[in-house]
């Protein structure tokens, strides 16, 4: 059997803290690809562009698809479903694929859960996904979930990609790239972590195995977006820095080709897989900001959690990055298993320490396919259906989902609101920063006004956001040579 006509679907999350239309989906953008690459006709919906299910069967209906492959994220499941469901209902001959973390985690179970979902990819999906189009026999494509006699069959698991060079990068073709509103190209440098983070399923997900793309096949893909005018890039790696010369060589290829880009890494970099020259290179490079996963605010919580790094690390690589003139974003997670309030109290003064661009506090919440969520089962520690609190993100999210005798519910209502009073003092230290910076005398007079409540923030962000139309609107004259 063969699929000549795909349909792409990005599901939104309903009730809006997903919902978005801020960057194309880089997973997509691989699927879309690995098609595109193989002459297999295709076509992409992303429903956060405000596309509703209506939409979606209004453009299945006009396309046709023998296939449609769908993304699952695990906070979204029952949505997923539900979409699947009304698919099902009114185009029964089509055939539904699903992919991406919650299938990975969750397996054949998640089509033993849902009967309209016809096939299911384990972890990465660009060879199976193009087996399974171009006719290769079901029961020969390893990674592949599928429904044979009223079973549901789970091939083998594929071998983890090892040369990431092979994979053609996204180029976004058949995406309505001028209705994405943040101005960025993300980019995946490399898959996998080998760390043993108790919180996080990313080694369940893409394997603990680190693999990365070369160097040059990096600045091949920011490339291709620069000649196109676009001038900001994210590397959106969970481990971007794990091989230090690599990162460095990534650096130097981009100071060598003389481009002007602002780069960030906003999935956070390890204080342990990062030094100052490393730190120097890249802002030289273009980048503008860096975020580190503290994650605790003492070196107890942090072996807890089995971090692999110390306080004095994280402490030191903080200030090289200050000191080479990176923004710094700082992530915490609180509430933790074996935290107490004093535990607690560490994270906020250490997130008040430097003059940093914001800190991001989240409260513990464990996900299936991690080490934590498995011990806050066994121990019974859940105050909440994960069902629940995994699908009600948007009214679950930084609310108090287990229990300890050191942490009482209250107790860590009592630290969220205050997490909020500290993020909230790091953010306005920033902006007093700016405003000093950026518009000389002016700035400094905004300044003392911002800082006695005179000025709000409303008025500061309508400051800022003139600034970057203003630089926009400028260098939107700059002719451009564009590559087709």
């Amino acid at each position: 059997m063969r699929f000549n006509n795909v349909l792409l679907i990005s599901v939104s999350y309903k009730d809006g803290f997903y919902k978005g239309g801020d960057t194309p989906e880089a997973g997509l953008g691989y699927m879309a690809q690995i098609l595109e690459t193989n002459n297999i006709e295709y076509d992409v919906l992303d429903m956060n562009l405000g596309y509703d299910v209506h939409a979606v069967l209004e453009r299945i209906q006009k396309f046709k698809p023998d296939l449609i492959g769908m993304g699952m994220k695990t906070f979204s499941y029952k949505r997923t479903y539900e979409i699947i469901k009304k698919i099902k209902k009114q185009f029964p001959d089509a055939k539904i694929l699903t992919g991406g973390s919650h299938l990975s985690v969750y397996q054949d179970a998640v089509l033993k859960q849902c009967k309209e979902i016809d096939f299911g990819v384990h972890r990465e999906g660009e060879e199976v996904i193009k087996d399974l189009c171009l006719g290769k026999p079901f029961k020969n494509i390893n990674g592949l979930m599928y429904r044979k006699g009223g079973k549901v069959i789970f091939n083998p698991s594929k071998p983890t990609i090892i040369n990431l060079d092979e994979i053609p990068f996204p180029k976004y073709s058949k995406f309505e790239l001028d209705k994405y509103w943040y101005p960025a190209r993300y980019i995946i440098s490399s898959r996998g972590c080998p760390e043993r983070c108790t919180f996080c399923s990313v080694s369940t997900v893409l394997g603990r195995w680190w693999r990365a793309r070369s160097p040059e096949n990096v600045l091949e893909e920011i490339s291709y977006w620069y000649e196109r005018g676009w001038k900001r890039f994210e590397i959106i790696d969970d481990n971007f820095t794990l091989h230090k010369e690599r990162a460095k060589k990534i650096c130097d290829l981009i100071i060598q080709r003389g481009m002007k880009v602002e780069m960030a890494t906003p999935n956070g970099v390890r204080a342990d897989r990062v030094d100052k020259e490393l730190l120097q290179k890249m802002k030289d490079a273009g980048w503008v900001s860096v975020s580190y996963g503290v994650d605790g605010g003492n070196n107890k919580t942090l072996q807890s959690i089995k971090k692999g790094e110390t306080m004095e690390q994280i402490d030191q690589s903080i200030k090289d990055a200050i000191c080479v003139g990176l923004d710094v974003v700082l992530f915490f997670i609180i509430c933790l298993p074996e935290e107490n309030v004093e535990d607690i109290e560490d994270s906020f003064k250490f997130a008040l320490k430097y003059p940093v661009k914001d800190v991001i506090f989240s409260i513990t919440m464990p996900y299936p396919g991690t080490e934590l969520y498995d011990e806050m089962v066994k121990k019974k520690m859940l105050i909440d259906s994960p069902k629940e609190y995994m699908n009600s993100i948007d009214k679950k999210h930084n609310v108090p989902v287990i229990e300890t005798d050191k942490l009482p519910v209250q107790q860590q209502k009592i630290m969220l609101e205050k997490s909020k009073a500290i993020r909230s003092i790091v953010r306005k230290r920033y902006k007093i920063k700016l405003l000093r910076q950026r518009y000389g005398v002016p700035g400094k007079i905004l300044s003392v006004l911002y800082q006695s409540n005179i000025v709000n923030d409303d008025l500061f962000e309508r400051i800022n956001n003139t600034r970057k139309r203003i630089i926009h609107r400028t260098e939107s004259r700059v002719p451009k040579t564009v590559k087709q």
